[in-house]
């Protein structure tokens, strides 16, 4: 990755990449600098990675300015968190989009577990891997990441169980989708073609997923292996109220 300043609507000089790593900025920069830092460690597979964050600039800005020596694009966006993603879409340029949030840190061979999943698996459309709580969490934090990784809570289809009561979805903030696939998945809309569907503020990782199965372009693969430290800053309310 070349070197080059973060900055409004920027992005980095670096030429077309295998990777594309897509981060929403969606929590106020509570956990974003960690989330930063790491990605600065991450180790570049074959091709190259680029990085592309969408939100809000003016909830993190000084959390950016700290970090205004790491490459990446960051793109101004008002809207919701499928909004954003849409946006990071139409300008990724990677061969393969790597979805997480800015609550996750990703260890430094994170990608490279991922290509070298991707290699032994051509037939794969999307690769899905694992989530652990962060360290520092408080219990509620704790509580309720045991219940959504229970299988009365998904029926096992977040984590891809031998016994499970449907499907199997990956998780937003763990999720590698080839382009191509997720391009011959887009919806048609008034305004252009999108990826995730604008209307939905939660679960549209899923709804995404039931497209590319029904355009039959590979295999969606569960990878244990390849695992993020996700933080939560969700209070019961808001998950009742949002799910």
């Amino acid at each position: 990755l070349r070197r080059g300043k973060a900055g409004h609507l920027e992005r980095n000089d670096m030429m077309a990449a295998n990777y594309t790593i897509i981060v929403p900025v969606c929590h106020g920069g509570r956990f974003l600098e960690n989330a930063l830092l790491s990605l600065q460690q991450l180790i570049a597979p074959p091709g190259g990675f680029e990085v592309v964050l969408a939100g809000n600039r003016e909830a993190a800005g000084e959390i950016f300015n700290r970090n205004a020596g790491a490459s990446w694009t960051f793109i101004d966006s008002r809207g919701s968190r499928s909004e954003s993603l849409n946006a990071a879409c139409e300008i990724a340029r990677g061969a393969i989009w790597v979805f997480s949030d800015d609550d996750c840190v990703f260890a430094p061979d994170w990608l490279l577990r991922i290509d070298d999943f991707f290699s032994r698996h051509p037939e794969a459309a999307v690769l899905g891997g694992a989530d652990v709580l962060a360290k520092e969490s408080t219990s509620f934090d704790m509580a309720l990441d045991a219940v959504l990784n229970a299988w009365l809570a998904s029926g096992g289809t977040r984590s891809d169980r031998s016994l499970k009561a449907g499907a199997y979805y990956p998780k937003l903030w763990n999720m590698a989708v080839r382009a191509d696939a997720a391009r011959q998945a887009a919806l048609d809309r008034p305004n252009g073609r999108v990826m995730f569907l604008p209307d939905l503020p939660v679960h549209e990782d899923v709804e995404l997923i039931d497209r590319i199965r029904c355009a039959n372009t590979g295999s969606v693969l569960y990878a244990p292996d390849i695992v993020v430290e996700h933080s939560r800053d969700t209070t019961y309310a808001d998950f009742v109220t949002r799910n």
